[in-house]
């Protein structure tokens, strides 16, 4: 499946600052399942790492895919990506899963 994204929303990902005891669910292939709970509500994701990287970066942080369930706000399958930099102004990217 090819996804091509704008480079929009796309910076920074990180789990809630009131996000605590994040439980990890199961691990299958590159995929690893976590829940947690926010605002007293069930969330669940699961992440990935890149198994390949092409280019030549000089400076690069930690890169993944995440897909997130929040049931308790019937918002699924909602994906992002942690390129590991800031993406150049209407630049776009492209990612196969």
């Amino acid at each position: 499946m090819r996804i091509i994204f704008a480079a929009l929303a796309f910076g920074l990902i990180a789990l809630p600052a009131g996000a605590q005891d994040v439980k990890t669910l199961i691990t299958s292939g590159k995929w690893t399942a976590y829940t947690y709970q926010e605002n007293a509500k069930p969330v669940c994701y699961m992440e990935s790492k890149p198994v390949k990287f092409e280019g030549s970066y000089k400076s690069r942080g930690e890169v993944l895919l995440q897909i997130t369930n929040r049931p308790a706000e019937k918002t699924m399958d909602v994906v992002s990506v942690v390129a590991g930099y800031t993406y150049q102004p209407d630049s776009e990217v492209s990612v196969q899963v």
